[in-house]
């Protein structure tokens, strides 16, 4: 991607599409409203609004499908009778600990490549069912089990020199307490978190240099993420494959020509990175190509 030209509105939408053998640039963006964008190409076609993943002010991570596409449906008389009430969106399932470091996590006995890959720090099963109990019952985790991510293992260039970054994945976290206010939990959330990498990595604590705490209440006011369920909807068998979210808005396309849906809303759901985005490009490309022959 490639900035060019007048743009108007929000102004990271102008973008380089490769479409075959020929380059089409957006020559300029027009907002629509405040959560989409009307882009219109170098060989004068106009393919409709788009809503994009990158406003600013509304956050990168948001629940898209439901805080701009459905809305942008409503707003053009296009969206599903019912469709909202259909869509469930789910619990929170876990806290974000995001750290500053001296150091990354030595794991006594690891091999060097340990750090590369996603880290789960419980020493049985018994230790994660006894994780999901809390949630279930709604109550804040005992001992969280917990996902250590260390991107600097692989790629320094994301802190200061002699600096790292660590993020830790902590689960399970319900957003409805029965007895407690995730405000007043957020300091011993990232403690516990902390402490479960610290047990695993003896000498780790004393290196922590700042924290960044995120609650499943703070995710859905930092992020919009509703619920501060980072699936965006139900990881569940009724809202998987061609049923996610629901049937009539899988396949990236919807009702309104021109508007695509992808991110965690849509398959495969959260968690397989940039897989829904790139079926999404793909299905757009497809049709942009369609257009073409149609003019013919």
């Amino acid at each position: 991607y490639s900035p060019s030209a007048e743009v108007r509105g929000h102004g990271r939408g102008q973008e380089v599409l490769q479409t075959g053998k020929r380059d089409i640039t957006i020559a300029e963006v027009e907002a629509v409203g405040h959560y989409a964008i009307r882009p219109k190409f170098s060989d004068g076609h106009d393919t409709g609004i788009f809503s994009w993943d990158y406003l600013y002010e509304i956050g990168e991570d948001q629940d898209e499908l439901w805080i701009r596409y459905l809305d942008l449906l409503a707003a053009a008389g296009a969206e599903p009778a019912g469709v909202r009430a259909r869509i469930r969106v789910g619990d929170g399932i876990g806290a974000v600990v995001r750290l500053a470091t001296e150091a990354l996590p030595a794991y006594p006995s690891a091999p060097a490549d340990a750090l590369h890959g996603m880290q789960l720090l419980v020493t049985d099963r018994a230790e994660l069912r006894a994780a999901y109990a809390d949630y279930l019952a709604a109550r804040p985790p005992d001992r969280p089990a917990v996902l250590a991510l260390t991107p600097t293992s692989q790629d320094p260039s994301l802190a200061p020199p002699g600096r790292h970054t660590v993020t830790l994945w902590a689960q399970w976290h319900r957003y409805d307490l029965a007895e407690h206010h995730w405000d007043a939990l957020r300091k011993v959330t990232g403690e516990s978190a902390i402490a479960r990498l610290e047990a695993a990595a003896p000498g780790f604590a004393a290196g922590v240099l700042d924290t960044h705490v995120q609650t499943p209440l703070d995710l859905e006011r930092e992020l919009g993420l509703r619920r501060g369920n980072v699936m965006h909807v139900e990881m569940a068998l009724d809202s998987m494959f061609a049923l996610r979210p629901v049937p009539e808005l899988s396949g990236y396309r919807g009702p309104l020509p021109g508007l695509y849906l992808t991110g965690a809303s849509t398959h495969p759901g959260g968690g397989v990175f940039g897989a829904s985005g790139r079926s999404a490009a793909k299905i757009l490309v497809k049709d942009l190509r369609r257009g073409r022959r149609n003019r013919k």
